[in-house]
């Protein structure tokens, strides 16, 4: 019921329906280095270039376990260290042959929030449709 006229309904706008959030979902596996927690701020620092840096998301995940070790998530281009540059990637080899840092896998899931509504609007109209900008100007005034 409508607040002034109590046996009112208010209709829902043409067309109106709920956004289904799972549709703008993005699910992908990146490689991660499982490293002891007070060595996090190190691997940060030598492996800056190649760290995953996407907005609204930390490059650093708990190590599932409980073990207190964490996860340093590199970058979505890296299909494996070979494609690090050679000076991080000597480095890298090094510190896994010490035995307390291992190559292992994450899966990142990028739900609604992490995206623009730019890039909402692109994973939800059809391809090649314009997406209108705040810029455009809709008409003279």
């Amino acid at each position: 019921p409508s607040p002034t006229h109590p046996n009112c309904t208010m209709a829902e706008p043409a067309g109106s329906a709920a956004l289904d959030r799972t549709k703008v979902e993005e699910r992908f596996e990146v490689q991660a280095l499982e490293v002891p927690a007070r060595r996090t701020g190190e691997f940060m620092k030598k492996l800056a270039k190649s760290l995953l840096n996407l907005s609204r998301r930390k490059n650093v995940e708990p190590a599932p376990g409980g073990s207190g070790a964490k996860l340093i998530l590199l970058s979505r281009a890296l299909t494996d260290i070979t494609a690090l540059p050679e000076a991080e990637r000597v480095w890298l080899q090094e510190q896994m042959t010490s035995g307390d840092v291992k190559l292992t896998s994450f899966e990142i899931c990028l739900g609604y929030d992490h995206f623009t509504a730019e890039e909402v609007l692109r994973k939800l109209l059809p391809q090649g449709m314009d997406i209108p900008s705040s810029f455009e100007q809709a008409g003279h005034i």
